[in-house]
């Protein structure tokens, strides 16, 4: 494991995202760092900041992270730049578009990060690793007018002269629309970095294994339990990145290999 969580600190991306679990009657929270290469999962009772750094790759990597937006990521010191999962936000919106009919600025904010998303996915065809500046300038431009009309048609909710305590209750729509203000170079910054991905796929389909099992025997009968199934699927899934057959993983693993095949896979 070694191996893999120095491979993972070295990288210029990492996903980050963590998922609910049964373990001794309780719930925990495993967290998941991985990318193309190499997957990194542990566990933990909490799912905040404190949950995120035992993952020990999250509190050591430099580079770009890659996430859903969950608060605690951004509180990682150590992180470059960070990058928002553009599909977590295209989910809201389409809630957003459902439940609010007369919040036209949604279904506009949509629209703009499905067109930029085909704007990149074109470049990459025709071999260019960047997008012309006048074409980041009206994406830019658009953005910072869609985000104008949310205020209006959603503006920041007035204080209560009846409340005395408490902060103000935005609800989910202008929360939505307050984090898009806010992280906007986050949310863009995968058009700026061709390296950086457009969704944060890699880490759920890398930690969709643990909901598997859960479904299958749904729980863990202890924490050590559950870490060492997570350490195990850490190098599967790591191994199959690499054209490695998990049968030979194994294998190596158990001939005390486990290092030299990883090595060798990723040559």
């Amino acid at each position: 494991m070694k191996v893999i969580k120095q491979h993972l600190i070295s990288s210029e991306v990492v996903n980050f995202d963590e998922t609910g679990v049964r373990a001794l009657g309780s719930l925990y929270w495993v967290h998941n760092a991985s990318n193309s290469e190499f997957t990194y999962q542990s566990i933990d009772k909490k799912r905040g900041l404190e949950g995120i750094k035992t993952n020990e790759v999250s509190v050591v990597f430099k580079g770009i992270a890659v996430h859903d937006c969950w608060a605690s990521y951004w509180n990682l010191e150590n992180i470059k730049e960070h990058a928002v999962c553009c599909v977590h936000l295209l989910r809201e919106l389409n809630g957003v578009i459902e439940n609010e009919k007369v919040q036209s600025w949604a279904s506009r904010f949509k629209q703009l990060l499905i067109t930029i998303k085909q704007i990149k996915d074109v470049a990459i065809k025709r071999g260019k690793y960047s997008i012309e500046k006048h074409t980041l300038e009206r994406i830019d431009k658009e953005y910072d007018s869609i985000m104008s009309l949310a205020n209006i048609e959603f503006p920041p909710p007035q204080a209560n002269i009846k409340q005395r305590r408490g902060r103000i209750r935005k609800g989910k729509t202008r929360a939505l629309i307050e984090r898009l203000i806010k992280f906007k170079k986050a949310i863009c910054l995968f058009l700026r970095k061709f390296d950086v991905p457009y969704d944060n796929n890699q880490a759920e389909r890398d930690i969709r294994n643990v909901k598997t099992k859960i479904k299958v025997s749904g729980c863990f009968r202890s924490k050590e339990g559950a870490q060492n199934y997570l350490t195990i699927m850490s190098f599967i899934s790591t191994a199959k990145k690499h054209g490695i057959k998990a049968f030979e993983a194994l294998n190596a693993a158990f001939t005390g290999n486990a290092g030299a095949i990883l090595v060798k896979g990723s040559e």
